[in-house]
């Protein structure tokens, strides 16, 4: 994959002590929510070689992705990271519904999030609906030359797509599920751009009596309003933060870390 040059850095390098220093975590540059799809500069110009390099990987049977490891995921120190790079806000959603069919039996013929990206929209149908429907969503996207595209993401089976956020190696994807009686889920799922691979942080779980049990870094409970964070591509992690709250993946390694001001 072909990298584009790294931007600029708005302000001098800072130290994060993400773990016993949250105060540096405050001064982390951020960049103001007029320049939040900045890092999407181009992007729908490149979504068609992005999803071909990831076809070669992606099991083309979204029940294929029906199940999910969170067990394996496991919590580490938050080490001290230096960073120039700039924390971003998530690609901006379309307020205005998008047309579709709210009637819909099928997921796939419905619009469920817009977003605000390079200039134009991208958009996702649901992929979620209790005792409705349990599918894949679909990109639906206009690229620089005005032809339109529609594309399946298998491994986003039985999500619907909440937020969206860019960086130079990774397409983030806030998710959200509801299930039957009652019990719903957030997550985050990362798809490396340069090798197609996608990885979802952990979340809800059943054990073997069907109780549903929730992982210890589950996004609800360690960054609420995670909807609004700012993320930043730190190393090969990802470091989203949100006031006085920081959560760090890195999903190669399947490694979490959290810190607060309050240090807890």
């Amino acid at each position: 994959m072909k990298r584009s040059p790294r931007r600029s850095v708005i302000a001098a390098c800072v130290m994060i002590v993400l773990g016993g220093n949250m105060g540096a975590l405050a001064s982390a540059p951020t960049s103001p929510a007029h320049q939040s799809s900045a890092r999407g500069d181009g992007l729908r110009s490149r979504l068609v070689s992005y999803f071909e390099r990831a076809n070669r990987v992606w099991d083309p049977d979204p029940w294929a992705y029906s199940e999910e490891d969170s067990a394996s995921w496991r919590e580490e120190q938050m080490p001290v990271l230096r960073t120039g790079s700039r924390f971003d806000a998530p690609l901006p959603e379309l307020s205005q519904p998008a047309a579709g069919n709210e009637e819909a039996e099928e997921c796939s013929l419905t619009v469920w999030r817009r977003f605000h990206v390079d200039g134009d929209t991208i958009a996702f149908t649901m992929g979620r609906a209790p005792e409705s429907c349990s599918e894949a969503p679909r990109m639906i996207w206009t690229d620089s030359k005005h032809r339109h595209w529609r594309r399946i993401i298998p491994p986003l089976f039985n999500w619907n797509v909440e937020a969206l956020w860019c960086t130079e190696h990774y397409l983030i994807f806030g998710l959200v599920a509801d299930f039957e009686y009652g019990e719903h889920d957030e997550r985050l799922a990362f798809w490396h751009l340069a090798d197609g691979q996608v990885v979802l942080s952990p979340g809800l779980a059943w054990d073997d009596s069907g109780r549903a049990i929730q992982h210890g870094a589950s996004l609800s409970e360690r960054l609420p309003g995670w909807r609004d964070a700012r993320l930043a591509e730190v190393g090969d992690g990802l470091v989203l933060t949100k006031r006085d709250t920081t959560l760090a993946f890195w999903p190669d390694r399947r490694a979490y870390s959290t810190a607060s001001r309050g240090g807890h």
